[in-house]
């Protein structure tokens, strides 16, 4: 799990990576240990990919300045590739990064202030595809580059709409059971799960309906995540109104319900 970018508690716009590590072959506690630092300090970016071979792309590096850099981990260090052709923050994201998946976001204060604009990366450079259906901003993303879902986040209200994506074109299908924003998604479009974010609620997604899902243990916003429906890692974020502060707290999911895990 690769964790970069953000907003710390001290205020300001970070480039810090960190790392999390688990071994099943030994009783050594998983651990967060320092990484090289992101090229471009900013937040409300997307990632995709995987520890040793990450994609971090868009953001803004102040409010309301979005950026269009693309940066690629090795595992070591974060190299600067092709930028985004649309710069914006609050998109959503998911693939590797050999073939990641760039869609809607905030483009403010161009207007409208939320867009449908997606994009594919082949390891190279993004490419313009077939736009979103719907344009929305803090939305949740899961799946491949061939096999996506977009869902919730926020048109002029909180949405609960959800999009599939086949490759060439995004698809409405079966909407969300409730309308969700800033929250995170992991898995793929057959196993999917989206949790936290306003209202914070957990859903699963097999591919056609949606199912209430286990409850984070630390509500949460704007939070990151890596893994699979079944084993995957919760991170970071926002801790809600009436006093949003940012919390370093990590959760584990099985498929079933969210279990502490360090810091």
């Amino acid at each position: 799990t690769l964790f970069s970018g953000g907003v710390p508690s001290s205020g300001g716009y970070v480039a810090n990576t960190e790392e999390f590590t688990q071994s099943i072959n030994t009783i050594t506690a998983a651990a967060w240990a320092s990484g090289t630092s992101i090229n471009t300090g900013r937040e409300l970016l997307a990632g995709a990919g995987t520890t040793s071979a990450g994609l971090a792309f868009g953001g803004q590096t102040s409010n309301p300045t979005k950026v269009n850099n693309s940066e690629e981990w090795n595992g070591s260090a974060w190299a600067e590739g092709n930028n985004l052709g649309t710069a914006r923050s609050q998109l959503g994201g998911c693939g590797t990064q050999t073939a990641g998946l760039a869609f809607g976001g905030d483009v403010y204060p161009t207007s409208p202030r939320n867009t449908t604009d997606t994009e594919k990366y082949d390891g190279t450079s993004w490419t313009e595809v077939n736009n979103m259906n719907t344009e929305r901003r803090a939305l949740s993303g899961f799946g491949t580059q061939t096999a996506a879902v977009a869902a919730g986040g926020y048109t002029t209200t909180t949405s609960n709409a959800t999009e599939e994506w086949d490759g060439t074109n995004w698809t409405s299908v079966t909407n969300m059971p409730s309308s969700q924003t800033a929250a995170v998604g992991v898995g793929t479009l057959t196993a999917g799960l989206v949790t936290g974010g306003i209202p914070g609620t957990s859903v699963e997604y097999d591919g056609t309906n949606w199912t209430s899902g286990g409850s984070l243990i630390t509500s949460r916003y704007y939070l990151g995540a890596s893994g699979v429906q079944t084993d995957s890692l919760f991170f970071a974020g926002l801790t809600p109104d009436p006093s949003p502060s940012p919390t370093g707290t990590a959760e584990g999911y099985d498929g079933t319900s969210f279990s502490s895990r360090p810091s």
